[in-house]
């Protein structure tokens, strides 16, 4: 009796967060999506915004920024750096700009005998609180420093689109990598639905705010984050899909198409390590960017077409025990199918609430920006 009410109740959970959750889908790559002439006349506001550093063919670097709606643009000389760090706060120099060279990317990410990490889903621009469940996990220190020694950190995708604090994500995430690789941990950043979105020149979900900051630097919002820029050749060296331990981790999820049609780990990394984004799509790759490629498959969440063994034909594929997902917006961060898929994504991007995921030893716990700790 109580194995039925156990299976009824996860029916019911399964319809409730197909009707709670956001059903976006892919948008026709074809489609005109210059973002610099759709800025609303109403947006008057002053921002400030950046920076953003752009290496030339010689090496040099140009950085241009926004500061009360004023452009700025400078150019380094020297490796002076120190005078970005004054004028923008943000503390750069030659090393940390180097360690973006592209060297030997291992394609098939995969990490063993990772005793704890936290992974968390969709920033989404809310930096704010992204800083308060760093804090109060003790990620990061105070001056948000790398604090987590040797451990591992999960970005599982999406900072791009929504909130107004995108750029100043990304740098912190950007900083904490290399400061985590200094201590021997890591800090991982997969690309979600946003990132291919934005790349792909698909501004529908972009903040106002950087609408026009792309306007007041005469570009288009994916020209900040072209292949000549520091943070744009970072993102095209992320995976799509990697692993720790026993636990496969994607943006959206793997289908069963996707299995169907063999694709490896190796590939898919491959496929979008240093894309060209401008360039014709071939069959395959419109397929990993469409609704069953790992950036934004749902299937999970319809019960009437998805069960229990369909994803374990699909761990077995992967030979993987777990599945770690964002994508789907959940009220907090919850397990699914017998605890073989923990879906991360808990409502971060509405700024308001979000939790981590913990795993240490073999378990799993939800934290809450409270910090309260609840097994799974």
């Amino acid at each position: 009796m109580r194995s039925k009410r156990k299976i009824t109740f996860q029916y019911f959970f399964l319809v409730f967060i197909i009707l709670v959750s956001f059903s976006f889908t892919p948008k026709n790559q074809n489609q005109n999506q210059n973002s610099t002439s759709k800025i609303p006349h109403f947006i008057n506001t002053r921002i400030t915004d950046g920076p953003f550093f752009f290496i030339q063919e010689d090496n040099t670097v140009i950085v241009k920024w926004i500061k009360g709606n004023r452009p700025i643009e400078k150019k380094i000389r020297d490796n002076n750096y120190k005078r970005i760090e004054r004028k923008t706060g943000l503390s750069v120099d030659s090393e940390f700009l180097a360690l973006n060279e592209n060297k030997n990317i291992d394609l098939k990410q995969e990490y063993k005998d990772v005793e704890k990490f936290i992974a968390l889903s969709d920033i989404h621009g809310q930096f704010d609180l992204f800083v308060k469940l760093l804090l109060q996990y003790e990620v990061v220190d105070h001056d948000l420093n790398w604090n987590f020694g040797s451990n591992h950190l999960i970005i599982n995708g999406d900072v791009f689109d929504r909130g107004d604090k995108v750029t100043e994500t990304f740098w912190l995430i950007y900083t904490l990598e290399k400061q985590a690789e200094k201590q021997g941990g890591k800090v991982h950043f997969l690309l979600g639905n946003h990132e291919i979105m934005v790349l792909n020149r698909d501004f529908r979900y972009v903040n106002n705010k950087y609408l026009k900051t792309s306007k007041l630097l005469e570009v288009t919002y994916d020209q900040l984050y072209s292949e000549n820029t520091v943070i744009g050749r970072w993102l095209r060296l992320k995976p799509v899909i990697f692993s720790i331990n026993d636990i496969l981790f994607s943006h959206a999820g793997i289908s069963q198409e996707f299995i169907k049609r063999r694709f490896t780990i190796e590939e898919v990394n491959k496929r979008f390590i240093n894309l060209d984004y401008t360039l014709p799509k071939d069959s395959l790759q419109m397929f990993l960017e469409g609704t069953n490629g790992p950036f934004w498959y749902r299937g999970y969440f319809k019960p009437e077409i998805f069960n229990e063994q369909k994803l374990d034909r699909i761990l077995g594929y992967l030979n993987k025990n777990y599945m770690l997902v964002g994508h789907t917006t959940m009220p907090n961060v919850v397990s699914l199918y017998s605890g073989k898929l923990i879906c991360v994504d808990s409502g971060i991007k509405y700024g308001e609430y979000g939790e981590v995921l913990i795993y240490e030893n073999g378990e799993f716990f939800r934290g809450t920006t409270l910090g309260n700790l609840i097994k799974l």
